[in-house]
């Protein structure tokens, strides 16, 4: 039986601190295990890191205890709590074991039953598949000119198992709306579905010296989000499918905002040996509407000719750090933006993790349906003490 487990393959390649040796590429369970020894990871698609450092954060606070907002509803006893992380300089071996023992039969990409971040319910629910080039974001697919790459549906490529995780997490968070595989829940059938979450985005994120303090540093207060009814679950901690047909889940914790906003619901289909995907079914997840869930990395401008606000949106031709201001101020002054909760929260973290701090930049310039112009990254210079 096909079997891809996330925690001890290796595919998340990393870059080692202090010139310590190790392979390019790690599972999950030995990236916190040697986070304090990384120094960054090297995502190759952006939009997938997007992704997953938000997923990394959530596993950290898990991992730490520093998770749950009724144990830390106040603000001022969780911040000496995770500085008191940041002082211990690594994830506790216990820890990182029990957290993903308890989860081991949930992290593998094509487990029968609850493959990692997909809908098992898609190969009876789909009657047909969307294919692997609709998967990987940069291959033409359809009707597109073939000399946008070489591939045709008619003879598609298998992806890399390692490669289809970061096109599972690019759709996930920046898939578009529009048109897509007909799913079929209860008798009713439907093909259309609504934008990924980050979708047309720019977030922001801190980088530390190592992957360890960038991972503490880019938690929130838990208790910043509990308003919400739903438990506080990743979808791979949960011990049920949710209901297409019913309503997305409202937050009460971490768990929803950086795991659960999904509007695509997709399942890989594994070569026999699991180290390829060789096909795919996309469609929609939900078919009600998400309540609003402001999420902790993006920034947030008031809309002019409308009530509310709106998350910025990822521009190719606008110079990144035209948005520093937005990063550091409370309050821009007229037509107010509101820079990312997480950075509301590093005023608070220890002076040598504070002065040694970045920030990454992470865009992908869409529109709401069809074109994807260009992903990038930037990251701030170092600051000379």
């Amino acid at each position: 039986m096909a079997s891809f487990d996330l925690r001890h393959e290796s595919w998340i390649p990393v870059r080692y601190a202090y010139g310590t040796s190790g392979s390019p590429a790690v599972g999950l369970a030995d990236l916190f295990l040697r986070a304090h020894e990384i120094a960054d990871i090297n995502v190759p698609i952006p939009p997938a890191a997007a992704g997953l450092w938000r997923i990394l954060y959530l596993i950290t606070a898990r991992i730490t205890g520093l998770d749950d907002p009724d144990d830390w509803e106040s603000y001022n006893a969780w911040k000496p709590a995770r500085n008191r992380a940041f002082n211990t300089g690594h994830f506790e071996k216990k820890s990182v074991d029990e957290y993903f023992s308890k989860h081991a039969d949930r992290f593998d990409l094509f487990d029968h039953a609850r493959p990692w971040l997909q809908d098992p319910r898609l190969a009876a629910e789909c009657s047909k598949s969307t294919g692997v080039n609709k998967l990987a974001v940069a291959r033409a697919t359809g009707n597109n000119l073939v000399w946008l790459s070489h591939d045709t549906d008619l003879a598609p490529d298998p992806i890399p198992s390692a490669d289809a995780v970061w096109y599972l997490l690019t759709w996930l968070y920046y898939g578009p709306s529009g048109k897509i595989t007909a799913r079929t829940v209860r008798g009713q059938t439907e093909s259309n579905m609504t934008a990924g979450p980050l979708r047309s985005r720019i977030s922001f994120h801190p980088l530390g010296r190592t992957l360890y303090e960038s991972l503490i540093a880019g938690l929130i207060h838990p208790a910043h989000y509990d308003d919400g009814k739903d438990p506080d679950l990743a979808p791979w901690e949960t011990n049920t499918l949710p209901d297409p047909l019913g309503l997305p889940p409202f937050p009460n914790g971490l768990g929803a905002p950086l795991t659960s906003q999904f509007r695509h619901a997709i399942l890989l289909s594994p070569s026999p040996d699991g180290s390829k995907v060789s096909d795919a079914r996309i469609t929609w997840a939900w078919r009600q509407a998400s309540r609003e869930v402001r999420d902790p990395y993006l920034i947030y401008d008031t809309a002019k000719n409308r009530p509310g606000v709106y998350a910025r949106y990822a521009k190719l031709d606008r110079a990144v750090w035209r948005d520093l201001d937005a990063l550091l101020l409370q309050d821009t002054g007229p037509g107010a933006s509101q820079r990312p909760v997480v950075f509301s929260t590093l005023l608070d973290i220890p002076h040598g993790v504070a002065q040694a701090l970045r920030v990454r930049a992470i865009g992908f310039d869409q529109d709401g349906q069809t074109i994807d112009r260009q992903w990038f990254t930037a990251i701030t210079p170092l600051c000379s003490p």
